[in-house]
């Protein structure tokens, strides 16, 4: 999850009816409520930063010869357990 970062907003006290009264109706907290307009805001402005990639997504690229190697060692481990097994 991304930092967070506190700051103090002065804001119209009207305005800040409206959007905790939104905020009520949508069942978020008042900051949620303002997180998510910015948000919406900056992404149909094409504005929203771009997430940074997490090497935890990235898909893994080895060469075939690395995923035969994988694989025929995977099936020797199976085919060992399998014949232990069955004694």
């Amino acid at each position: 999850m991304a930092k967070k970062k506190a700051f103090a907003l002065r804001i119209n006290e009207d305005l800040m009816k409206a959007v905790e009264k939104w905020a009520a109706d949508e069942f978020r907290s008042t900051n949620g409520q303002i997180e998510w307009m910015l948000h919406k805001v900056l992404k149909e402005a094409k504005r929203l930063p771009k997430k940074k990639e997490d090497p935890k997504d990235r898909a893994i690229v080895l060469p075939l010869s690395t995923w035969k190697l994988y694989f025929a060692a995977k099936q020797l481990l199976n085919d060992l357990i399998n014949n232990r097994g069955g004694q």
